[in-house]
């Protein structure tokens, strides 16, 4: 997929940033304009839950620093998704399907990131660093958008739920 067709996918929709984005763009502000340049054209809302700001807050020991973490978000974001009532049910399908094509790595986050990518999956879309927390049996990978610093080259990777997919593994009736 080029960026054009990805424009048009992600317009006026909202987008997942997992925690992996939000410490990287926090840390390397200027080299992620590219991505906050492309959701802003597109219009895209990008969006978070608790659990999202929970595992970006959880180690930062410094007060301040933890306050600018929160605002960063905050500022970042224009959507906070509520937890639904069978968020860990189906978190835990996840986990599930996940151990049935040895996927060793997902998180209890990771699977609830995939809970919401299924529940809102004509909406949402997920921007992760995490490419193998969010396996291509399940999910589209739309886009791949790297980003370079001084130091460090991160591959962003654009992904989708796939209901067809889910379906055929029974996760779905």
């Amino acid at each position: 997929m080029n960026v054009q067709t990805l424009k048009e996918k992600i317009t006026h929709k909202h987008i997942l940033l997992d925690t992996g984005i939000f410490s990287r763009a926090f840390d390397h502000f200027d080299s992620f304009k590219p991505l906050f340049q492309l959701l802003n054209e597109t219009n895209c809302q990008a969006a978070y839950f608790p659990l999202i700001k929970f595992e970006l807050l959880r180690d930062v020991f410094i007060n301040d620093n933890r306050i600018k973490r929160q605002l960063f978000v905050e500022e970042m974001t224009r959507v906070n998704l509520p937890i639904p009532p069978n968020l860990f049910d189906r978190a835990i399908s996840f986990a599930n399907e996940y151990a049935e094509h040895q996927v060793k790595s997902a998180s209890l986050v990771d699977c609830c990131i995939a809970a919401y990518l299924e529940k809102y999956s004509d909406n949402l879309f997920l921007i992760t660093l995490n490419h193998k927390d969010f396996p291509t049996f399940l999910f589209d990978r739309l886009f791949v958008m790297p980003i370079d610093t001084d130091k460090d080259i991160f591959t962003l990777g654009f992904y989708v739920f796939n209901k067809e997919k889910a379906k055929q593994l029974g996760m779905l009736t």
